[in-house]
């Protein structure tokens, strides 16, 4: 879950000074030399550049919720990682490695682990005696529940509009993708419990009860003190200046007028959201077992009791949350359909893939609502953004800015045009093959079935490939919504591979000649 990053980023500040932050992360060896300097509030605000251990992890062949996963795995994945995502403090990208290293260099700062460092500080002094850190997957705990996933889930595919789309939005909608499957008669759900040793950013057993607790002291400072809470709502700054909506584990943003701090999550099965309006003095967290999405109830939490408040706010403003999509036109067939189409960042690999289907453009399972003739909203609430399509000498582009809900701001992304593929079954043949990861320390094949070009894996089932744009395949059975671009050689021979999915961008695979 993501509520464990809350106490997580508390250690950091108690432990390292506010100086310190914009120091080296040197407490951990094991990160390879990038070359570049990685500080402790890189780590915090999710600027690092490090690939999200998750997804490296899934793609080494991890099975999240089957086989357990260890600090040392982490650290061990990690240490193979051969560049970054991305420069250090020039964008921001969830990346759960950071809190995780966070953990690390508490631990080896303190001499405690994250699990006794907490109950000595935090949890105890608090009376947050049904809270710890679960270190140790196999230690018994009165109360305990289980957490459960549709049947499905893990055959469950991503459709291909889902390619590299913004990770909240992904996960947003993943619950609504879930396809039928065989199953026991009856049977709708299944058990779905992590299995870790690794804390950080995961792995805090709690109750609403003591989250309570929790919240009520963040007013008076009790843990941390006042200049420690503060702190925890200092926003990050890219590189170029712009402004984060993502602080120390809490986002800021907007609950119809209010400002507002939040933070949600989820670990397989587990879903949770943590919403904070200081100004009101109101603070909820909704804690889940199944895969559902928390937010939209503590919203709903909010909304009946700020209800007076919320009003008088929505007449001040001419009651504009409660609008749609801001002036709708209407777009013929065809200038909608041209359009459609695959767009690759270019700045950061990204791949999108814009659907025309029953008279509308449609991304990543949300309809792009036309706002004017080349500006599109972003499914029907206004906070999704817009997405901009341009024309010019170089090629057509999809421009999408990158407001955030707390009055900042992240450099707009851009997505060029590219044309779509399909190979036929003697080209899918040239793609076949051993390829290897040095990064993953894993092996993949490829094979040709049926007319499409199968990912073969080692404790997995096969998986069809999707042509995407040249030389690109997406896979249709990972929730990680994996993507494969191959690389060719001079003389145009398949020499590897790049594997992205979603937090982790190109990481190399080489083909193995016989």
């Amino acid at each position: 879950m993501t509520i464990p990053r809350l106490f997580t980023v508390l250690i950091s500040l108690g432990i390292v000074s506010a100086s310190e932050l914009s120091s080296q992360s040197n407490a951990v060896p094991e990160l390879p030399d990038y070359g570049r300097t990685i500080t402790i509030r890189h780590l915090v605000h999710h600027t690092s550049g490090l690939r999200d251990q998750w997804a490296i992890l899934g793609l080494a062949g991890w099975r999240f919720g089957e086989e357990l996963i260890t600090e040392r795995d982490v650290l061990r994945v990690i240490s193979r990682q051969r560049s970054l995502d991305f420069e250090p403090g020039t964008e921001w990208s969830y990346s759960n490695t950071g809190y995780t290293l966070l953990a690390v260099i508490a631990k080896r700062i303190t001499g405690k682990t994250l699990r006794e460092f907490t109950a000595e500080r935090i949890f105890g002094p608090l009376g947050m005696h049904r809270t710890h850190f679960h270190d140790d997957h196999a230690m018994i705990v009165k109360g305990r529940t289980a957490a459960y996933v549709p049947w499905s889930a893990s055959r469950t595919s991503l459709p291909m509009g889902m390619l590299d789309t913004p990770y909240d939005d992904l996960v947003a909608a993943a619950p609504t993708l879930l396809e039928p499957a065989d199953q026991p008669s009856g049977e709708k759900y299944r058990i779905g419990m992590p299995i870790f040793d690794v804390v950080g950013a995961t792995s805090l057993f709690t109750t609403v009860e003591d989250l309570f607790r929790w919240d009520q002291s963040l007013y008076s400072g009790r843990v941390g003190g006042e200049l420690g809470v503060r702190q925890m709502l200092e926003r990050g700054i890219l590189s170029s200046g712009d402004t984060l909506d993502y602080a120390f584990g809490l986002r800021k943003g907007d609950h119809k007028g209010l400002t507002s701090w939040r933070h949600s999550g989820s670990d397989v099965g587990f879903q949770t959201d943590y919403l904070r309006i200081p100004e009101e003095r109101f603070g909820v967290a909704v804690l889940c077992n199944n895969r559902v999405a928390p937010a939209p109830f503590a919203d709903q939490v909010a909304d009946i009791i700020l209800a007076n408040r919320i009003r008088r706010l929505a007449r001040a403003r001419r009651d504009v949350e409660t609008r749609g999509p801001s002036n709708p036109i209407s777009l013929s067939e065809g200038e909608l359909s041209a359009k459609a189409g695959f767009y690759r960042g270019t700045n950061n690999g990204d791949l999108l893939r814009v659907e025309f289907a029953k008279g509308k453009l449609v991304l990543a399972g949300r309809e792009l609502i036309p706002l004017g003739s080349d500006r599109f909203q972003f499914g029907p609430e206004p906070r999704r953004g817009v997405y901009i399509f341009e024309s010019g000498p170089d090629g057509i582009f999809i421009r999408r800015p990158q407001p955030n809900r707390a009055g900042g701001s992240s450099p707009d992304l851009r997505y060029r045009a590219v044309p779509a593929a399909s190979p036929t079954s003697a080209e899918l043949e040239k793609y076949a093959g051993e390829y290897w990861s040095e990064e993953l320390d894993v092996g993949y094949s490829f094979v040709v079935e049926n007319g499409k070009l199968v990912l073969r894996r080692t404790k997995f089932e096969d998986d069809p490939l999707e042509p995407t744009i040249v030389d690109g395949f997406a896979a249709t059975r990972s929730l990680l919504a994996t993507r494969f671009e191959f690389t060719r050689d001079a003389p145009g021979e398949i020499v590897g591979f790049a594997a992205y999915a979603g937090r982790a961008r190109a990481i190399t695979f080489a083909r193995r000649r016989q």
